[in-house]
C-alpha cells in the first residue's frame, strides 16, 4: 500500500463561504488565489504562512493547517488470475480503475472448525 500522509500550513481566505488558497492557480503557473488546495503553497510552520500574510498586508487571510492523504493500491499483474491485483489488500483492479482506497494488508483469523463434507448437517 502506498500510504502517504502530508501536512502543512496554507494561506486561506474565505469569500462568500468558499475558501481560496494562495498558490499556483492558473494555467500559467503565476501565484494567485485558487480554490484547489492541492495547488496551494504549503508551509512547514504556521509562523512562515503568517509572515507572508503580514508581508502582503492581507487582513482577511489566515494560516490554516491542512492534511492530504493518499491510500493508493500497489498494483501488480497476477498471471494465475489474469488481472492486476493489489499486493497489499488483494483486491482485483476494476476495468474502469474506480477501486476504493487500499485498506492495507488483510488480517486473517484462523479457520473455524469445518464440517467434513460427508457429515455436514445440511
Amino acid at each position: 500500500m502506498t500510504f502517504r500522509e502530508e501536512t502543512g500550513w496554507l494561506i486561506e481566505i474565505v469569500d462568500g463561504g468558499v475558501p481560496a488558497y494562495w498558490g499556483r492557480g492558473g494555467e500559467d503557473g503565476v501565484l494567485g488565489w485558487t480554490a484547489d488546495h492541492i495547488k496551494a503553497l504549503r508551509f512547514a510552520r504556521k509562523e512562515d504562512a503568517e509572515m507572508v500574510i503580514e508581508e502582503y498586508g492581507w487582513t482577511r487571510a489566515r494560516a490554516v493547517d491542512h492534511m492530504w492523504c493518499d491510500y493508493s493500491h500497489a498494483w501488480e499483474h497476477v498471471a494465475v488470475v489474469g488481472h492486476e491485483c493489489c499486493k497489499d489488500c488483494g483486491i482485483v483492479r476494476r476495468a474502469d480503475d474506480k477501486n476504493g482506497p487500499c485498506r492495507g494488508p488483510m488480517k486473517l483469523r484462523p479457520m473455524e472448525k469445518s464440517w467434513p463434507v460427508s457429515s455436514h448437517p445440511l
